[in-house]
């Protein structure tokens, strides 16, 4: 006699089963889809590219990084992202990456880490390519930090490979010709301005030492806006028309001022605002902040401003953020 079979029960079990199953597998794929975006956020704040600093050099020293990166081909597409805890200059093979004049527009008393990323294709090389940095510290950064900068340089290459080539110990280092003092003064040796730094054969090997890598990034601070500084106004003076130690617009503005010297003597020191200027001496030089803007309403210049063939006032506004991304 064959036992009985309760089809109506067989057929509820199986679908009960059939459901669990479901169940769990949107479980699984939950966590997946969840452990997936912690990690991109995770490659999103430090885009898993080691910070790298220069050890020799002091708190309120401006510093050059460079690396020379060996490519197979013209590369189809290349992009390059930085991370920085002050401001920053970036080139790739000598060529200044955008056209602000530094990277990025701060706020008062912003010291978190700024990343931005720029498409640096038409920058790039078949053979050898250079990247240079000049990192400034923030003029209220009474420490050193090892988070100075942090690289990576990707893309599609000539094969339709992707690469990518990060910030590491590898990386070259040297203090720059401009210091920041603690109380705010921007120092700027002319003498020692050397344009070289960024070319792909360097003659001063002896004064380049190997950047080193941070210990500890897992709290750096990142800034949820990053803007680039954008030159909206240029109004100029001639040098016959400033009488007087002390210059002021007719109205406060965003920005820096500039001044054209001409007829120096080497090792002269110009003041323009916080900017200390020592002369080379050359034809024309310029001072001017490198770094950083202010609302001013004038600045007083010392050190013979008789000098001074041309002063800019030079108004700073906020670029889109698109612009580069």
């Amino acid at each position: 006699m064959r036992p009985h079979i309760n089809k109506g029960r067989f057929k509820m079990e199986s679908g009960t089963k059939r459901k669990n199953g479901f169940v769990r597998w949107v479980a699984i794929l939950n966590l997946l889809f969840l452990f997936a975006l912690c990690q991109s956020a995770a490659m999103a704040s430090d885009f898993n590219t080691p910070w790298i600093f220069a050890r020799q050099t002091c708190s309120q020293s401006r510093v050059f990084f460079r690396k020379t990166f060996l490519s197979q081909g013209m590369p189809q597409q290349a992009k390059l992202t930085i991370a920085t805890s002050g401001y920053c200059k970036v080139y790739v093979n000598e060529c200044k990456i955008g056209t602000a004049p530094y990277l990025p527009l701060r706020q008062d008393n912003d010291t978190d880490a700024v990343s931005m990323t720029f498409d640096v294709t038409p920058y790039m090389r078949a053979d050898s390519n250079v990247v240079a940095v000049l990192y400034s510290p923030l003029p209220e950064q009474a420490t050193k930090t090892e988070r100075q900068i942090a690289i990576s340089l990707y893309g599609i290459d000539r094969d339709k490979r992707r690469f990518s080539v990060s910030t590491d110990a590898s990386w070259l280092c040297r203090e720059s010709y401009s210091r920041v003092t603690p109380d705010g003064i921007e120092i700027i040796d002319g003498r020692r301005r050397d344009a070289q730094w960024k070319a792909a054969t360097i003659y001063d090997n002896a004064l380049w030492l190997h950047a080193e890598e941070a210990n500890d990034t897992a709290t750096t601070r990142y800034s949820k806006d990053a803007h680039l500084p954008r030159i909206t106004h240029v109004r100029a003076w001639p040098g016959d028309s400033i009488h007087g130690n002390l210059i002021a617009p007719a109205h406060a503005f965003y920005g820096f001022f500039r001044a054209t010297l001409r007829g120096t003597r080497r090792g002269k020191k110009i003041r323009l605002g916080n900017v200390v200027y020592i002369c080379d001496g050359r034809l024309d030089e310029q001072a001017f902040p490198e770094f950083g803007a202010r609302y001013t309403r004038g600045i007083s210049v010392s050190g013979k401003p008789s000098r001074i063939t041309t002063l800019e006032m030079i108004s700073i506004g906020k670029q889109n953020p698109s612009f580069y991304h």
